[in-house]
């Protein structure tokens, strides 16, 4: 049960958790499963869906998809997951190394968290390094919006 990690070598840390349109958790974390071109282990983005109110798991998907530039190939880190979900969509951001740079990255599931959209940069270039380490978004209603 890789959504539980039974099986699975590394670590895992940093949950964050959102609750679907039909009442079931949809949970992200930082997962240590994969391994380096050198043999260290990466932390990536994974996730996974509840079944019959958080009671049991679905098998775990791998969210933050994408080829790390080569200078940040043993590197390749992935930390602070966030996810909601609003407009049917399950939103999952978090900070990301792939470029050798500090940058946020986010994707997006249309259908409950079985695939996300290829993930896209979102902060803007800096010269200088800065680390948000804990991206998080923000959300409103329709009428709280406007």
């Amino acid at each position: 049960d890789a959504a539980r990690g039974k099986g699975v070598r590394g670590g895992r840390w940093r949950p964050d958790l959102t609750v679907l349109g039909d009442g079931e958790p949809f949970v992200v974390w930082v997962d240590e499963r994969d391994g380096g071109p050198d043999g260290t282990r990466l932390e990536h983005i994974y996730g996974a869906r509840g079944s019959d109110r958080g009671r049991s798991f679905q098998g775990s998907v791998r969210i933050d998809s994408g080829v790390p530039v080569p200078l940040a190939a043993s590197n390749d880190n992935r930390w602070s997951p966030s996810v909601r979900f609003g407009a049917g969509r399950i939103h999952v951001a978090w900070t990301d190394f792939r470029d050798y740079a500090w940058d946020i990255y986010a994707t997006y599931s249309t259908d409950g968290g079985r695939t996300f959209a290829v993930p896209v940069r979102v902060n803007d270039t800096s010269p200088d390094e800065r680390l948000c380490d804990s991206p998080r978004f923000l959300s409103a209603t329709k009428n709280e919006a406007g």
